[in-house]
């Protein structure tokens, strides 16, 4: 088996580690022009198209009528004085337009850090439901839109925006008004805010429209590709369905099977007014139809807030071809809407492959018990991870920022060539990803994330998943994700499933448990350690002791490890095929670097690499030097699916101990090249700590 042979690789490549030390001096090629090569800007090849993330299997039951267009409801162009519009940047103007949009004037603001502009404009919101702001910039761009309402703020949203050669749109859709019972009414609004989040340099206001969009059109077209479609924390790939279009899919079914899907209503849809359900009816033949009715309103006529699962028991039916109809009933003529993903079978007490890949935020790779290297620490359960599996003692990051290098574990495609260079940066979908070679081998994707820069409709990095959970504030505790992921898993009883899970605990800032809190102060507390003149901690201003600090990391991967043993004793993940790792370290006091992962020194980059399977040779070590980068391809191998095309290597196989392995720092500060012992970083702009 696949299994079996990963333990002969290892033997292989065990004995390959020691004969590439051998002639680890003997080399002869140029380190800065590497380097230089590495960190080219231009000309960097973008990864070919991969397996695309599965469609819907549904079809319009009848033929639709003709969408109703959009409407513009208003136009507000940038005017200054009393009366207008009130800006807070560094410096701003008004300038006339001529070319591509002529006729009016622009707001050109130069915005070295946040800048806001309100907007006073007295409306009523169910005029209108959709606020799209027309702009340009010189470079990846925040925003954020706030109505402005009697009792303060509603945020409507953020977004992350590359700008366009001309003009560009930035779309935020508004939630539809709600009254106290939850039914759509009309509310007046003040204005609008538009926040710029971001230090852009020159942003330059072109126009904000107000939009009415047919509450249709809110939604995934039904007979396209499923989209993530989010709501509260919780996102899941799937499509819009109508009360005046119902939609029909055809199922075979498998033996002991339950029909799965989910619906819901989203935030920026109109509640229904009284009684409203999902109605599924599933066709066998001449047979009459069986139907389950799914109610989208509560008995009080409110609607149903978030995600709702279910499973229908057909194991009665094996065998045969169904036609499932599902269609919205209401006792109102008005249209309404909802969510519907696509559907799959579970199976009852069928086993059925796992992969599990944990990545560790900001995990240095010597905090950990069982590191050759390590400090004192005490992590019990990714001690026990990795004695019944592998340990690699020398795997580096290829980024020292989080989006990076998530986008590089899950491409197998290094930041220089995949373009994520900043944690403002999206990745693109031409990119093939680890989940959707999964998605394509026929699991299930699961991902639970931690912080924003991994957050799914930011980063791109919600591409093959069909589930996506995120943190509504900028991060959250790992308790908060395993939680979320384990309430999941039912959910995938008896089908394959590949699930991502991200911690943010040892990032800054770090604030243990209160029970940890004290765990490894000891002599520390006496305050011996004094921080440098001009440093402080912006988490913690009334601390001054470097010790109190480095206790407070080792107690927040303590308590990462405590939380992780929930998910490593969970029956279905206890004997999944599992891998542990980081995005980068972090530079605790060394280089002058206090607390942060800036620089590609190897504080930054050494990151902890466990991977266990089941008949893997439990307590092997391997002190090859690997990368991040070849992560996704050892997955797909030890799931049995070598056929599948993905990029990067089998860190199981022999590996080439004699490869260079380059890495690329935030913002193309700076890169790295590590090989034989050497570590050679090149500064690649007029240094700049804080940012390389």
């Amino acid at each position: 088996t696949s299994k079996d042979s990963a333990r002969g690789r290892l033997k292989k490549h065990s004995m390959a580690c020691s004969h590439g030390r051998t002639r680890a001096r003997i080399w002869s090629f140029s380190l800065s022009a590497s380097l230089a090569a590495l960190a080219a800007c231009g000309g960097s090849s973008t990864p070919p198209p991969g397996p695309r993330p599965r469609t819907t299997s549904y079809r319009l039951l009848r033929p639709a009528k003709p969408a109703e267009a959009v409407r513009k409801v208003r136009e507000l162009r940038p005017s200054l004085g009393e009366g207008c519009w009130v800006v807070q940047a560094k410096a701003h103007q008004l300038s006339t337009l001529s070319g591509e949009d002529p006729g009016g004037a622009a707001l050109e603001l130069i915005c070295e850090e946040n800048a806001l502009i309100r907007i006073p404009c007295p409306f009523n919101r169910s005029e209108f439901n959709q606020v799209v702001v027309r702009f340009k910039a010189q470079r990846v761009v925040q925003l954020g839109l706030d109505l402005i309402v009697k009792d303060g703020l509603r945020s409507v949203g953020r977004q992350e925006i590359r700008p366009t050669a001309g003009i560009t749109s930035a779309c935020f859709d508004v939630p539809a008004p709600r009254s106290k019972r939850g039914a759509s009414k009309g509310s007046s609004v003040a204005g609008l805010q538009l926040r710029c989040l971001s230090p852009v340099h020159r942003l330059t206001i072109h126009s904000i429209e107000l939009l009415q969009k047919p509450w249709e059109q809110a939604l995934p077209d039904p007979t396209g590709e499923a989209s993530l479609v989010l709501m509260g924390s919780e996102g899941r790939r799937a499509v819009g369905l109508a009360s005046t279009s119902p939609l029909v899919c055809n199922l075979r079914v498998p033996p002991a099977a339950k029909l799965c899907f989910s619906f819901g209503v989203p935030e920026q849809l109109p509640r229904a007014r009284g009684r409203v359900d999902l109605r599924v009816q599933l066709f066998a033949g001449k047979q009459p139809p069986s139907t389950h009715v799914y109610p989208l309103t509560d008995a009080a006529g409110l609607g149903i807030e978030g995600w709702q699962h279910a499973a229908i028991e057909v194991g009665d039916r094996a065998g045969q071809e169904l036609r499932g109809v599902f269609s919205i009933r209401s006792n109102k003529e008005e249209v309404f809407c909802c969510a519907l993903t696509p559907t799959f079978f579970t199976r009852a007490g069928v086993e059925a492959p796992t992969v599990l890949l944990i990545t560790s935020d900001t995990h240095r790779a010597d905090h950990l018990g069982c590191a050759p290297d390590g400090v004192d620490i005490q992590t019990p359960a990714l001690d026990a991870l990795a004695a019944r599996g592998v340990l690699f003692e020398d795997c580096l990051a290829q980024a020292n920022a989080t989006r990076p290098s998530h986008a590089a574990l899950m491409t197998a495609t290094h930041p220089r060539d995949h373009g994520v260079v900043t944690n403002e940066a999206r990745l693109g979908p031409a990119a093939p990803t680890l989940a959707e070679a999964f998605q394509a081998a026929g699991f299930l994707t699961f991902a639970v994330v931690s912080a924003l820069p991994v957050a799914p409709l930011e980063s791109g990095l919600d591409q093959g998943f069909e589930r996506y959970s995120r943190s509504m504030e900028l991060s959250r505790r790992s308790g908060d994700a395993i939680d979320q992921a384990l309430r999941w898993l039912p959910d995938a009883e008896g089908v394959p499933l590949f699930l991502w899970l991200h911690v943010f605990d040892a990032h800054t800032p770090y604030e243990p448990p209160a029970e940890l809190a004290g765990l490894y102060l000891g002599s520390a507390d006496k305050r011996t350690s004094p921080f440098p003149a001009g440093l402080d901690l912006h988490w913690k201003p009334a601390v001054a002791d470097l010790g109190y600090v480095t206790a407070a990391y080792k107690s927040e991967v303590v308590g990462l490890d405590r939380e992780l043993a929930r998910i490593f004793s969970h029956p279905r993940l206890a004997g999944a095929v599992t891998a542990f790792t980081a995005d980068h370290g972090e530079s605790l006091t060394a280089h002058d670097i206090y607390f942060s992962h800036a620089g590609l020194y190897l504080d930054t980059l050494r990151i902890p690499l466990i991977l266990a399977w089941p008949g893997a040779p439990a307590g092997q070590r391997c002190p090859a030097p690997v990368q991040q980068l070849d992560v996704g391809r050892t997955l797909l191998d030890l799931a049995g699916l070598e056929h599948v095309p993905f990029e990067g290597v089998d860190l199981l196989d022999e590996v080439d101990a004699m490869r260079p392995r380059f890495s690329l720092g935030a913002n193309r500060w700076s890169a790295a090249l590590t090989h034989a012992g050497w570590h050679l970083i090149l500064h690649l702009r007029e240094r700049n700590p804080a940012a390389d």
